[in-house]
C-alpha cells in the first residue's frame, strides 16, 4: 500500500511546509471515547505500573489548556521546522519509539507524511489523524488532542523541547492507541518503530567489542553511504555498553 500524500502541495523532493498543519480547538472539540481515561494509560487500570500515577489523578488537557496553565505561548503543532532535539522522553519507557521518532524528525517530508491534513476546521476541532505502517499496510489512527498530565498540568509522557510545540505528544498518543495503550509502548526495538513510522525495511547492524578494526571500518563506510543517500540512520547501545563506556572514561 502507498501512504497518503503529504499534507502539502509541495512538489516531490521539496520539504513540506509544516505550518500547513495547525491545531484547532473549540467548544465542540472532538472527544475520542475509544481512547481515553484509565484504559488508555494502563493495561490493567486497577494496577498501574510502579512509579506511575493512579489513573484518577491524571488530567486530560488539550494543548491550549496545557499552555495556558503553564503560561506558555499559544500551542502550535510545529514551531519552525522539526529537529531530533525536539523529542524529550517523559515518564514512559518508550525510548525505542522516541529514538526512531527523533531520527524521522530530521527528515520533514517523512514526518509530515504521518499527518493527514485538516481540511474542514469545524469538523476537525480537537481531532488528529495520523498514519503508521502496521501489519503490512498504512493504517490511519484518529485521536483527540487531549493529553495525559499530572496534577500540576505538566505532560506525563513525551514532549517537545519547545514547550508549546505539540507534535511529539500527539504522535506518541496516536502510536499508543495503535498498540492498545501507553503502557503497551514500554520496551521495544528502534528498528521496529522505524518501520512503522516510514514504511521502510530497516537494517540492523549489531556491533560488539570483539568485532575488530575491520568490522568497525566496514560499518563506518556503510554509515557514510547511508547518510550520503539520505537514509534515516540511528544508533543505540545496551545498558552494559553504557556501563563499560563510563568505566573506561567514555572510550
Amino acid at each position: 500500500d502507498q501512504p497518503p500524500p503529504p499534507p502539502t502541495s509541495a512538489t516531490a523532493g521539496a520539504a513540506p511546509d509544516l505550518s500547513l498543519l495547525a491545531l484547532r480547538d473549540g467548544p465542540d472539540a472532538f472527544v475520542d471515547e475509544d481512547f481515553c481515561g484509565a484504559r488508555a494509560l494502563y493495561l490493567d487500570p486497577a494496577s498501574p505500573p510502579p512509579g506511575q500515577p493512579p489513573p484518577e489523578t491524571v488530567r486530560w488537557l488539550r494543548p491550549a489548556e496545557v499552555c495556558a496553565e503553564a503560561g506558555w505561548p499559544a500551542p502550535a503543532l510545529f514551531v519552525d521546522s522539526s529537529s531530533s532535539s525536539d523529542v524529550v522522553q517523559g515518564r514512559l519507557g518508550d525510548c525505542w519509539f522516541l529514538s526512531a521518532l527523533a531520527v524521522v524528525a530530521l527528515q520533514p517530508r517523512l514526518l509530515a507524511r504521518l499527518f493527514r491534513r485538516w481540511d474542514d476546521p469545524p469538523a476537525s476541532a480537537g481531532r488528529c489523524t495520523l498514519v503508521f505502517h502496521h501489519d503490512g499496510a498504512w493504517r490511519p489512527v484518529t485521536i483527540d488532542d487531549r493529553l495525559p498530565c499530572d496534577a500540576d498540568g505538566q505532560l506525563l509522557y513525551a514532549r517537545s523541547a519547545t514547550p508549546h510545540e505539540m507534535w511529539v505528544p500527539l504522535v506518541e498518543k496516536a502510536f499508543a492507541k495503535l498498540h492498545g495503550g501507553y503502557e503497551a509502548l514500554v520496551s521495544g526495538f528502534a528498528d521496529a518503530a522505524m518501520r512503522q513510522l516510514t514504511g521502510g525495511a530497516p537494517q540492523r547492524r549489531l556491533v560488539t567489542p570483539g568485532d575488530g578494526e575491520d568490522a568497525s571500518e566496514s560499518l563506518w563506510a556503510e554509515l557514510r553511504r547511508w547518510c550520503g543517500e539520505g537514509s534515516p540512520v540511528g544508533c543505540a547501545h545496551s545498558l552494559a555498553a553504557a556501563r563499560r563506556l563510563a568505566a573506561g572514561g567514555g572510550r
